[in-house]
């Protein structure tokens, strides 16, 4: 639910939004005061954004990926929203593993294991809730992402996004080798054992970049 206040700290009114079994995984303001979240149920069945106006109406919802159910497949999962107040656009960073599909677009991380998680850099208009630009950013991030199973000794709360002008900054992590158009970045790694096979085991490391949101690319 959404509660509004005055600025004396008075509940002025307050609404509930969802299936009632959502988790909202981030949310943000824009400069009208719209308020926009980011949700998904607790089976990483679907994912979906609401935005809701100052007077906590519904200005549209948009279901942005649903695996159907279908195994090997998953849900694209909200990690932090955006909102760019020089392009007046909404930026969602979110993670998947194995296959997920975001409104009609299918992506693959081209392994079966869901531990092995990349990221998908989305914009939508504020407008209408439209898709207009999407990619995927191989980052092979082993961190838990908040809110899921928690199995693991790092989890990664949250990734950052920041602009200025027409670009895009993301601050956000990555394992093994991350490329990018005109550099390759590696992560510290070291040699261990998995399964008690003898390997290289690469560090979770902090990545920053800049995304041209002309083309939309790194």
């Amino acid at each position: 639910f959404i509660a509004k206040f005055d600025t004396s700290g008075n509940l002025l009114d307050a609404k509930k939004y969802g299936t009632g079994f959502d988790i909202v995984m981030t949310s943000e303001i824009d400069k009208n005061g719209n308020i926009y979240f980011a949700r998904r149920d607790p089976n990483l069945t679907y994912s979906a954004i609401d935005k809701i106006d100052s007077n906590l109406e519904v200005v549209w919802q948009k279901e942005i990926s649903n695996n159907g159910n279908i195994l090997n497949k998953t849900s694209y999962r909200p990690t932090i929203l955006h909102y760019n107040k020089e392009n007046d656009k909404l930026y969602l960073w979110g993670c998947f593993d194995r296959t997920v599909n975001i409104l009609g677009n299918e992506f693959t991380t081209n392994s079966p294991n869901n531990g092995i998680f990349q990221s998908i850099l989305t914009e939508f208009n504020t407008s209408n809730g439209n898709l207009e630009n999407l990619i995927q950013i191989n980052n092979n991030s082993f961190l838990e992402y908040p809110g899921e199973a928690n199995n693991r000794p790092k989890t990664l709360n949250k990734s950052f996004m920041t602009e200025k002008d027409n670009e895009l900054f993301i601050l956000s992590s990555f394992s093994g080798v991350m490329q990018f158009p005109n550099n390759t970045i590696e992560s510290r790694s070291y040699n261990g054992t998995i399964n008690g096979v003898n390997t290289i085991i690469y560090n979770e490391e902090l990545v920053l970049f800049k995304m041209n949101l002309n083309s939309f690319e790194p």
